[in-house]
């Protein structure tokens, strides 16, 4: 099967149009309803291997930056503000693959090149997390079925300023 050469990820058969911003295509290569099998995440590559035989490997190290994991945790009122603060460091520093390659096939890019649903990236997002954290991988998962929707495929990525970033 063909390899897209497009630099930072591969995959078994290209996109061949972009699409309108908030409009789904269909999967590059793989049907909406396959199933992600298993991830796996080394030395900088993502692969993704899907239920139809089809996989997926993306290069961490070209993907554009993104904001890592997406806790509002400026709309937690007193203390909780500082908790929700402190588990999106967490989040950040243990995982950041993980909300790199999630942010990038929920862009508008993303989609076009790869073109997996919703359901597909954050199913990937959880299986990265999981061995590492199931608690943290549940969480994340239902965070982002629950808010992700208005997300997905919409916008540029999102730069955080400065003082929001990791020292």
């Amino acid at each position: 099967m063909p390899i897209s050469t497009q630099p930072g990820y591969s995959f078994s058969a290209e996109a061949t149009r972009r699409p309108a911003v908030g409009s789904s295509p269909p999967a590059a290569g793989v049907s909406p309803g396959a199933r992600v099998l298993r991830v796996t995440d080394q030395a900088g590559v993502v692969t993704v291997l899907f239920s139809d035989g089809q996989t997926l490997a993306l290069n961490t190290g070209d993907l554009p930056i993104g904001d890592g994991a997406s806790v509002p945790w400026q709309k937690f009122p007193g203390l909780t503000k500082y908790i929700a603060r402190l588990y999106k460091l967490y989040l950040d520093r243990e995982f950041p693959d993980a909300f790199l390659v999630h942010d990038f096939l929920y862009s508008p890019e993303g989609v076009a090149v790869v073109g997996l649903t919703r359901r597909q990236a954050d199913t990937i997002l959880y299986l990265m997390i999981v061995e590492h954290g199931p608690v943290s991988a549940d969480i994340v998962y239902y965070a982002v079925r629950l808010g992700g929707a208005g997300h997905f495929n919409r916008g540029e990525y999102y730069v955080p300023p400065m003082w929001l970033r990791d020292p």
